[in-house]
């Protein structure tokens, strides 16, 4: 409940009144929100330090700081080899009818 009162800013009233589903969803919603606002404060960083530097040495944002959301965007999940989809083609199941 500190949560949805002092981070999300919901009154107790309101709080009550949403599923366990609802309150993820807006506490995600947030955590997005702030993500958006440490991007661009980087991003703005960035640039001003770039435009005081010249063109000796280009400071890409992700340079200045991580920031945790970095991490899940760098996981790629790997293709399927053709055996792989191979297997899953032989366990595919026509639907009763």
């Amino acid at each position: 409940m500190d949560e949805a009162i002092g981070t999300l800013g919901l009154e107790p009233s309101v709080f009550w009144l949403l599923t366990w589903s609802d309150f993820l969803r807006l506490n995600e919603a947030n955590l997005h929100k702030e993500n958006q606002h440490w991007d661009r404060t980087r991003y703005q960083s960035a640039i001003v330090l770039n435009s005081s530097m010249g063109r000796k040495k280009i400071i890409r944002p992700k340079d200045l700081f991580s920031l945790p959301h970095d991490k899940l965007l760098q996981k790629k999940t790997p293709l399927p080899t053709k055996e792989e989809i191979e297997k899953v083609k032989g366990k595919a199941i026509s639907p009763p009818i």
